[in-house]
C-alpha cells in the first residue's frame, strides 16, 4: 500500500521545476513504464548457495560494444567478481552476524547483459552457474534508448542506458532477505566482513551505506543541478550530500523500496533534463541517488559506516584501517590483507586470488 502511494505521488509530480525542460520529443518515464522494464529481466536458476536469508548481487552492464573483440576484458571483470563472492565466502564468520544470516556464507545474483552471457566460452559459463545463486540476464541496451535521447546515451562513466538498467534492476531484488549490492570492483575484505548484516539490523536501518568521499563528486560539484522538483532553490538540496551507490546493504522494508523506485524515475528524468545554460548534464546515477534520498529523507532510516572502504584518487588507506569491502579496481592491497588473513586462520583460499 505504502508503494503504491508513493507511486501514485511520483507520478502526479509536476515533471521538472522553473528554468528546465525535457529534451523535445522524449516521453516522459511512469513508475508503470519502471514495472514493464523491471519484467523483462530473465532469470537462470545457478547452482550456487540458495539460502535465502542473506546474499550479495552484483551487475555487470558495461559499454564494451563488439563482446567478441573485447573477451579478455569481459573474462576480466566475470573473474574479479568471481574472486570478489568466492572471497567473501571463505572471510565469512558466522559469530559476526550471530542472529541473521543463520544460514551461513551468503547466496550471490548476477545480473549481466545478454550479449556477454551468450559470448562467454562454457567453461567460463559453467563456473559462473556454479558460484551464482542465480544469473539475471538483462534486456539488450536498445530496450532502455526509448526513454534515452541520442544525444544523452554517452555519459561519463559510459551509457546513461546502460547505467539506467542497472539501477531498474535495484528496484524488485526478491531473492534474499537482507541484499547487498556491490559494484563490480567491491570486495568482500575482513573477515567477518558480514557483521554488517548484523550492524544494519541492530541500529534500525533500511540502509547502510557510506559518504562518498567527497560531497558532490558525481555531479561535478554542483550540487544545485539536476535538482528535485520543486528544490531548484532549496538550500537544503543544496548542502544535502551524495552516497557512494558502490555499496548498498537492505532489507525488505518499504522504505528502500520506495528509494529505489524513486532513483529510476529521477535518474530517467535527470537524463532527459537540460540546464538553464544548456550545457550541465548528469554524470552519472549516484546523482539521481543522492535526490531519491532527499527526497526520501524523512523517512529513510540510514547507517552510515566508514569500513566500506572507498577513497579518492591517489588517496592510500593505511593498514590499520579496518576495511570490510573494499570499493577500488586496484585490489592488491585488499588481497595481500585477505590472503594473509586466510593464512592466519588456516581457512583454506578460494582459488588462485588476483594478482
Amino acid at each position: 500500500m505504502m508503494r503504491g502511494l508513493l507511486g501514485l505521488l511520483l507520478l502526479c509530480m509536476p515533471a521538472l521545476g522553473p528554468g528546465y525542460e525535457l529534451v523535445p520529443d522524449v516521453v516522459p518515464f511512469t513508475l508503470e513504464d519502471l514495472r514493464q522494464l523491471r519484467s523483462d529481466y530473465t532469470d537462470i536458476e545457478g547452482r550456487g548457495p540458495k539460502q535465502k536469508e542473506c546474499g550479495l548481487v552484483y551487475i555487470v552492464s558495461v559499454p564494451f560494444g563488439d563482446v567478441a573483440t573485447h573477451q579478455d576484458a569481459v573474462s576480466g571483470v566475470m573473474d574479479e567478481i568471481m574472486t570478489n563472492v568466492e572471497l567473501g565466502r571463505a572471510l565469512w564468520n558466522p559469530h559476526a552476524s550471530e542472529g541473521v544470516c543463520a544460514e551461513g556464507p551468503p547466496g550471490a545474483v548476477l545480473f549481466v547483459d545478454p550479449e556477454i552471457w551468450s559470448a562467454l566460452p562454457s567453461e567460463s559459463s559453467d563456473r559462473l552457474l556454479s558460484t551464482f545463486s542465480w544469473i539475471v540476464v538483462l534486456p539488450p541496451v536498445a530496450r532502455f534508448h526509448n526513454f534515452v535521447p541520442a544525444r544523452k546515451q554517452k555519459i561519463n562513466f559510459g551509457d546513461a542506458a546502460i547505467k539506467f538498467k542497472r539501477v531498474v534492476a535495484y528496484t524488485d531484488m526478491p531473492y534474499f532477505n537482507h541484499t547487498f549490492i556491490l559494484d563490480s570492483d567491491a570486495t568482500p575484505c575482513y573477515p567477518g566482513w558480514n557483521q554488517l548484516f548484523k550492524q544494519r539490523l541492530d541500529e534500525g536501518g533500511d540502509l547502510l551505506q557510506r559518504m562518498a568521499p567527497t560531497r558532490h563528486g558525481a555531479s561535478k560539484g554542483n550540487f544545485k543541478f539536476p535538482a528535485p522538483p520543486g528544490h531548484e532553490e532549496d538550500h537544503e538540496w543544496f548542502k544535502y550530500p551524495e552516497r557512494n551507490s558502490g555499496h548498498i546493504l537492505f532489507g525488505q522494508s518499504d522504505v528502500a523500496h520506495s528509494v529505489f523506485d524513486q532513483w529510476a524515475l529521477s535518474f530517467a528524468r535527470q537524463i532527459n533534463e537540460v540546464s538553464p545554460d544548456n550545457k550541465t548534464y548528469v554524470f552519472g546515477d549516484q546523482v539521481a541517488y543522492r535526490e531519491a534520498l532527499f527526497l526520501n529523507r524523512n523517512d529513510v532510516m540510514e547507517v552510515l559506516v566508514n569500513t566500506l572502504c572507498r577513497h579518492r584518487p591517489k588517496e592510500i588507506i593505511p593498514e590499520s584501517q579496518r576495511c570490510d569491502i573494499w570499493h577500488e579496481h586496484d585490489a592488491s592491497m585488499c588481497v595481500a590483507r585477505a590472503q594473509k588473513f586466510l593464512e592466519d586462520f588456516e581457512a583454506p583460499s578460494p582459488f588462485s586470488l588476483r594478482n
